[in-house]
């Protein structure tokens, strides 16, 4: 085999989760990611410091996403509520998507937005979310940040 014979195109699989604001009824930060398979060991979000945030009600919520990925990220009309620098939103705290899970409970005592200037607007919606025990960036923050690394698998499972 040669290499030229070894190109094959791929679709990646990606989803849209909602982080429920701490304190916020119904608010709620919107991230994509194209490993959901780390989220189980969600520990924070980061968003840019310098960015501007949009907080858009669709239907009977309202959602957090950068300006520049409003159009991709909710498609449609959404109402725009008002806008909010990234520094802001910086130290607030959020539900865990799987909060309710052994190693999270054990590990994380809250989850809270951090800033990370490598936030961009290029693709998903200006938030990312940090897995520290899925990867060496976030891992690298973990670091900076002080939060828990969480690799949620049991080891003795079968």
């Amino acid at each position: 085999m040669t290499m030229s014979d070894s190109y094959r195109e791929m679709t990646h699989l990606s989803v849209y989760v909602r982080f429920p604001i701490e304190g916020k009824e119904r608010q709620s930060f919107l991230v994509w990611t194209t490993t959901p398979w780390t989220l189980p060991a969600n520990v924070s979000l980061a968003v840019n410091p310098e960015l501007d945030y949009v907080r858009a009600k669709v239907g009977d919520e309202v959602l957090i996403v950068s300006k520049g990925t409003l159009g991709t990220a909710l498609p449609g009309s959404p109402t725009v509520l008002g806008f909010v620098k990234g520094s802001e939103l910086v130290g607030l705290r959020y539900g865990g998507p799987f909060d309710e899970l052994p190693a999270a409970k054990e590990g994380v005592s809250g989850h809270r937005v951090i800033a990370w200037k490598d936030v961009s607007e290029a693709e998903g919606t200006g938030l990312v979310h940090i897995a520290p025990g899925c990867g060496a960036e976030d891992f690298a923050l973990s670091k900076t940040e002080k939060l828990a690394v969480l690799v949620p698998i049991d080891e003795n499972a079968r």
